[in-house]
């Protein structure tokens, strides 16, 4: 009993010192912005060419309310449906 517990603690040292050495190749990278800070750079990028081409309010025959909201971005136009009331994003979609 005792050589099999021997063997297993000497089994895990091994194995830990292994991927502590796997650790600290992928630590040497800390200078890395990181996947949020690149998806926020992202998206500030692709708002500096967003545009609003046209707004408009929509009222259904149920007397229910919308705006239509027409952005353009990168040469693509795309439609969003915004309740009034709420603020709520109704539907995203290509502009008809």
């Amino acid at each position: 009993m005792k050589k099999l517990l021997t063997a297993t603690i000497l089994s895990t040292a091994i194995f830990a010192a292994a991927h502590a050495d796997d650790n600290a190749k992928h630590n040497d990278h800390d200078d890395r912005i990181g996947f949020d800070k690149a998806k926020q750079i992202a998206i500030d990028e692709v708002k500096k060419s967003l545009k609003v081409v046209e707004v408009e309010l929509e009222i259904d025959e149920n007397g229910e309310a919308s705006y239509e909201v027409e952005v353009e971005a990168g040469g693509v136009t795309t439609e969003v449906e915004i309740d009034s009331k709420t603020g709520k994003v109704l539907e995203i979609g290509a502009d008809d």
